[in-house]
């Protein structure tokens, strides 16, 4: 079994990065569900997690022209995710474990097919299909837990990647540790490098909240 060492470093704040808040409303959300049932229609797992966020994975990739960037019609660009492990372990993890149990998925396109007027629902397509054969498929999911951070880590690092923290079935602003409920909620692992975070609105019933931060100057 292939091992990924941990330790302790000194990192300096990243002062080069940029942070936006959107909220997609539950009427938002089914028109993008929609427009992608109506130029796919077998395309399957059509979740709100789907389309929230390849409907951002190709609006950063449509983007990169405007903030100046020469990218390739045959570029890769990857997107990825985390996902709950626990149920699909077996025998299970108890259901008082209190921690994690995370894998990692990984989708991949190109920038010239995301950038076009298509590049929306060829995401869903993507994403939708990962879903089926990975994050539902307990066998495929654990194939590779043992170095998916290894193998992750080295093989997208520098690249053009899109990842997610979180997720619509949270509702962080919901939780109270006895000083009352958060105003703003701000995930900080995402100032690592280009990603996103996902939870439910604060405001909005069925609606979701998406902060995205990227990395100023990306060439």
């Amino acid at each position: 079994m292939r091992r990924f060492q941990l330790g302790s470093s000194y990192l300096e704040f990243p002062t080069n990065r940029v942070r936006a808040t959107y909220v997609l409303q539950k009427n938002d959300i089914q028109i993008l569900e929609n427009l992608a049932l109506a130029r796919e229609p077998g395309v399957v797992h059509l979740l709100s997690f789907t389309v929230t966020s390849c409907y951002v994975w190709a609006c950063l990739v449509k983007s990169a022209a405007e903030a100046g960037e020469e990218v390739d019609d045959d570029e890769p660009e990857y997107f990825g995710f985390a996902v709950d492990a626990r149920n699909r372990l077996d025998p299970p993890v108890p259901a008082t474990y209190f921690g994690n149990c995370l894998a990692f998925v990984v989708t991949e396109s190109t920038h010239g097919l995301l950038r076009g007027s298509a590049g929306f629902v060829i995401a869903v397509k993507l994403v939708g299909e990962l879903i089926r054969q990975k994050v539902k498929n307990k066998e495929e999911i654990l194939r590779d837990a043992d170095d998916w951070m290894v193998k992750y880590g080295s093989e997208l690092l520098g690249k053009r990647t899109l990842g997610v923290v979180g997720s619509p079935k949270f509702d962080l602003y919901d939780t109270d540790f006895g000083w009352g409920k958060p105003e703003k909620y701000e995930s900080v692992s995402i100032d690592g490098y280009g990603s996103m975070s996902l939870c439910k609105s604060r405001e909005f019933e069925g609606g979701l909240e998406i902060v995205v931060c990227l990395c100023l100057g990306r060439k």
